[in-house]
């Protein structure tokens, strides 16, 4: 995508620090934040989750 973790964080409402230890394997994001990230990546809305 070409989004420093910082651009990516804000865009997912996330701080960078988040986004850097999801990446290192440091932590897993929940299931809702996967799907904000889904919805991110592919612009495609999340079915059979609610809105997050």
């Amino acid at each position: 995508m070409g989004l420093s973790q910082f651009a990516f964080g804000r865009r997912i409402q996330v701080i960078a620090k988040n986004v850097r230890e999801w990446e290192h394997g440091v932590a897993k994001p929940s299931p809702a934040m996967l799907a904000k990230v889904q919805q991110l990546v592919t612009d495609t809305p999340v079915v059979g989750l609610a809105a997050v």
